[in-house]
């Protein structure tokens, strides 16, 4: 069945295969869409850098193959040859590492090889209005990656405070309590310039932009 979209909101699909039965095949399936329109067909990554400040595109459909280690490098050169274009990723059946890799190199969208044509549509479709998707059984593999990334900030953040010196520790503490570098300058009774320089270092110590970051990786553990 096809789904009804208006004329000005056609999604501009490039589909990328290293096989050309198959990229023929899949352009040949997503033209059967209304609000689709495939501007191109590429095969070698290196012909992204061909393509560069050519045709608009919103989402490129990429394959990667079960024995192909340069899907991620090809997610960067496909970015970068297309910078405000979506990836969506036809992977096959990886490991955990493979999958995830993708996505770290910045695919929006990832199917398995056996999703069912609409199950693609609808994937493309989410990830040009801005949502990033994925077979339900990924879903797993992302929330163990979240977690184990959350645990390594934390380990790194305890590494980050035991850098600061006792003075820099002290007037964080008071940062984190939402005093202003005036009240802490008056608090220790040092000059304002002093106080600034404390949480300057602070902030490049521990790598955050702000007083609030600062603040936060002191709750997060628990200082």
């Amino acid at each position: 069945m096809q789904e009804e979209h208006s004329s000005s909101e056609r999604i501009r699909v490039l589909v990328t295969h290293e096989v050309r039965v198959l990229r023929d095949g899949l352009a040949s399936l997503l033209r059967r869409y209304l609000g689709f329109t495939v501007v191109d067909l590429l095969t070698e990554e290196i012909e992204y850098e061909d393509k560069q400040g050519g045709s608009t595109v919103d989402v490129v459909l990429a394959v990667s193959d079960v024995n192909n280690n340069t899907a991620a490098d090809r997610i960067h050169k496909i970015k970068s040859a297309f910078p405000g274009a979506k990836v969506v990723m036809i992977g096959a059946y990886g490991t955990e590492n493979e999958i995830l890799e993708f996505i770290e190199a910045g695919a929006s969208g990832y199917v398995l090889p056996d999703c069912r044509l609409e199950n693609l549509v609808e994937t493309i479709q989410d990830v040009y209005r801005g949502k990033a998707t994925c077979s339900p059984d990924i879903l797993p593999l992302l929330f163990e990656r979240v977690a184990y990334l959350r645990t390594q900030l934390r380990i790194v953040q305890n590494n980050h405070l035991g850098s600061l010196t006792q003075r820099e520790l002290e007037v964080l503490k008071l940062v984190a309590d939402g005093m202003s570098n005036k009240e802490i300058a008056a608090y220790f009774h040092l000059e304002l310039q002093t106080i600034k320089n404390h949480v300057h270092n602070i902030l490049d110590k521990l790598r955050v932009n702000n007083r609030r970051e600062a603040a936060l990786c002191t709750q997060k553990n628990g200082y």
